[in-house]
């Protein structure tokens, strides 16, 4: 279901995040919001890095391992096999399990996951086992809004236009704010004039009514005199 063209995405630098943010995408392939990481560091984890249900569903319990790999280094089968071993054991039982690696893509890993289910089922017990290296990894991020936010904040389009529109929202904000200041300012300016006004005429009115009697006395000496 991708919205956008797929694209390179950075390998996660540590492994603690590496499982922080392939909690997000798995929170999201298996349709289940309670997915979350398993026990915590020096605790036994039976091979599982983040634990979750199928679509919330109680009977499909899928176990995530995360393998974070040093740059051009591969997942080797002896990996595989020593987490895939570990994770049997766990219980309840798993129905799924799937070991996430940022190595590449190796097909002779998915022969092996393969097999090993196969085994399985031939034994009675119905578990499905998938390796998934970083290029399986990249197409499910970047079909993924909330993964592709996670691993590659800021690319998705959808996330691009809320940033957007909150970036038009506070600066939409920010002029108003102006305006409204401007607009005190004018207020201000304004009562400082009309207060001014109204102080004018009764300043008029006092010198008019100091002169008016010394012109009366005026006209009246030249009249008699």
């Amino acid at each position: 279901m991708s919205g956008y063209s797929p694209t390179h995405i950075a390998i996660p630098k540590n492994h603690a995040d590496f499982e922080r943010k392939c909690v997000i995408l798995f929170q999201e392939l298996l349709q289940d919001p309670t997915v979350k990481r398993l026990g915590r560091s020096g605790q036994k984890q039976y091979g599982i890095d983040l634990l979750g249900y199928r679509k919330v569903d109680t009977k499909k319990l899928v176990g995530i391992q995360c393998k974070k790999k040093k740059p051009n280094s591969k997942l080797t089968t002896t990996e595989v096999r020593t987490e895939v071993r570990k994770a049997l054991k766990y219980s309840p039982r798993l129905t799924e399990y799937i070991i996430v690696t940022t190595a590449e893509d190796d097909t002779n890993l998915d022969q092996l996951a393969s097999q090993l289910t196969k085994q399985q089922r031939d034994k009675g017990r119905r578990i499905k086992i998938q390796v998934w290296g970083w290029d399986t990894l990249e197409d499910l991020i970047d079909s993924h809004p909330g993964a592709k936010e996670a691993f590659d904040p800021g690319a998705s389009p959808a996330v691009k236009e809320i940033r957007g529109r909150l970036d038009r929202i506070t600066k939409g904000q920010a002029q108003q704010a102006t305006t409204a200041d401007i607009a005190a300012l004018s207020d201000q300016v304004s009562n400082v004039v009309a207060a001014d006004s109204l102080s004018m005429p009764a300043e008029s009115t006092l010198s008019l009514s100091n002169s008016r009697p010394n012109t009366r006395i005026f006209i009246n000496k030249g009249m008699t005199s």
